[in-house]
């Protein structure tokens, strides 16, 4: 069963197209890192994940292959990856999703398309 995670972006028919590209930055840390940040739930600006389109992300890797890019954190309510592309990205597929908000709450999330 693929790993299902998520990823918001302001490039999404990019990332459908041709797949992601690294990211470089040193993440509020002494050294700089490169990959994709991936997450267990849909994050928005308030988490630091910033972009118009939410992207649902299935990667089929074990689990195993997943453990070594997690970034932990104490207190934070979801999981969190920083994987490079080239690890696992082509085994991966994408749907972009969008917000279903009703009298001003978030309901969920709608399937737009699938790649």
């Amino acid at each position: 069963m693929p790993a299902e995670l998520f990823h918001r972006t302001d490039d999404s028919e990019a990332i459908m197209a041709s797949g992601f590209k690294d990211g470089t930055d040193s993440y509020m840390t002494r050294n700089e890192y490169s990959g994709v940040w991936l997450s267990s739930v849909p994050l928005d600006a308030n988490e630091g994940a910033f972009g118009d389109t939410l992207l649902l992300v299935e990667l089929d890797v074990p689990e195993a292959e997943l453990t070594q890019f997690e970034w932990i954190e104490e207190g934070k309510g979801f999981r969190e990856w920083l994987i490079p592309p080239r690890s696992s990205m082509p085994k991966a597929r994408f749907k972009s999703l969008r917000r279903r908000i009703k009298n001003g709450r978030l309901l969920g999330y709608l399937n737009l398309s699938y790649c």
